[in-house]
């Protein structure tokens, strides 16, 4: 049974943190206490929520826990398409931008990479990329990327951006320039540039409201609107966009898959395959390809056609998982298992027991040589089917 202690934290992380019931079950809570009380040398786990309680850094660390930051490096490649060509046509002007939550340095440098790139060298002075988190451990150590920091790869227009260090990459010195970062919650931020007056051009707020009570999103969505630029533009994660467009009035722009949201109608396209050059490098763009094959060219229209459709029906129910496994389906078809990869990982972020899902980034995996990670998702594949056939819809 829980201890007074951690029925107040579990509080306090509702209260102050905004954190829904179920993100924050006491079996949960209480089995990380218990974890957390072991490594601190505590005697149980109500001394690891008084500590958490009274230690402000501490109380950042457990709020990390139950909303693990859900980014990686350029995720959602065709917000950043978006960003380059908002920052383009904004060349005189320069971006000011704010991620809200960053949990950690994936996504500011994703972002001041991608505006970098659209706003060219002669412009790099005017763009600048605010990132703040409250948990400031996750900017203690100089950014290196590795591993699943890498699992979406690296887009051709971003290798300048970054260098090689061993196995890792870590940004080159003109993206740290663009970057300055605060320990600050959201709510914190948006009143300090309310009384400032201080507006933003765009604004980062993506996979972490997922994890907020209906009160407090809504209001840090209403906020966040408040400080942006009449013509900025609000990024926020897939599962979000409802939420954000009700919130705040604003409207998904004319990007699909961008998950962006302005006051008006985006006049801001992203490039077009036939003119994107620049096209990540780890997502060939086979389609394109199969349409400049004399062999078959009406199929691939064909299949240019289908994507385009089922990223369309993504953008008007961004958070259908089924939506996102048909995109995935069809890239993988097309013989493009990174975009696969990336759809079949949306679908699983909205519904982690999808047998289907599960099955068909096992076998990308497989493909792509990950056998560990194949195997891992075959088992629990099998455990979600027999859990069904058990008729009690666990995994």
């Amino acid at each position: 049974m829980s201890g007074a202690s951690t029925a107040a934290l579990i509080a306090a992380l509702r209260a102050r943190s905004g954190f829904s019931a179920d993100a924050v079950a006491s079996d949960r809570v209480a089995a990380h206490l218990a974890v957390r009380a072991r490594e601190l040398g505590l005697a149980d786990a109500d001394g690891a929520a008084a500590f958490a309680l009274r230690d402000a850094s501490e109380f950042a660390r457990l709020e990390a826990h139950f909303s693990p930051p859900e980014t990686w490096l350029f995720r959602y490649p065709e917000s950043f398409d978006f960003l380059r060509a908002f920052a383009q046509a904004r060349a005189a002007r320069g971006v000011r931008a704010l991620v809200v939550g960053a949990g950690g340095w994936c996504e500011p440098c994703s972002l001041a990479a991608a505006l970098l790139d659209g706003i060219g060298e002669a412009g790099a002075a005017r763009v600048s990329v605010e990132a703040i988190d409250r948990n400031g451990a996750v900017f203690a150590s100089p950014p290196r990327f590795r591993a699943m920091d890498l699992r979406g790869g690296i887009p051709a227009f971003a290798a300048p951006s970054l260098v090689a260090d061993g196995e890792a990459f870590r940004p080159v010195e003109r993206v740290m320039r663009a970057i300055s970062t605060r320990v600050a919650t959201a709510e914190a931020r948006i009143a300090e540039a309310v009384r400032k007056g201080e507006r933003f051009d765009a604004i980062l707020f993506r996979n972490v409201a997922i994890y907020l009570d209906h009160a407090p999103r809504s209001a840090i969505f209403a906020g966040l609107a408040s400080i942006l630029a009449d013509d900025g533009v609000l990024c926020v994660g897939h599962a979000e966009s409802s939420a954000a467009a009700a919130a705040t009035g604003l409207a998904p722009a004319a990007a699909p898959g961008a998950f962006a949201l302005m006051r008006a109608a985006a006049p801001v396209q992203t490039p077009g395959r036939a003119a994107r050059a620049n096209a990540p490098a780890a997502r060939v763009d086979v389609s394109a390809a199969r349409v400049e094959a004399p062999s078959a060219p009406k199929v691939a229209e064909r299949a240019l056609d289908a994507e385009a459709q089922a990223r369309a029906e993504i953008a008007a129910n961004p958070t259908d998982p089924g939506l996102h496994l048909a995109l995935a389906r069809l890239l993988d078809g097309a013989g493009d298992r990174d975009g696969a990869s990336v759809a079949v990982g949306r679908a699983l972020y909205l519904d982690r027991n999808n047998e289907d899902a599960l099955m068909l980034a096992a076998r990308i995996a497989e493909a792509r040589g990950n056998l560990e990670e194949s195997q891992h998702l075959r088992a629990r594949a099998l455990r979600v089917h027999l859990d069904r056939m058990r008729g009690d819809g666990g995994a």
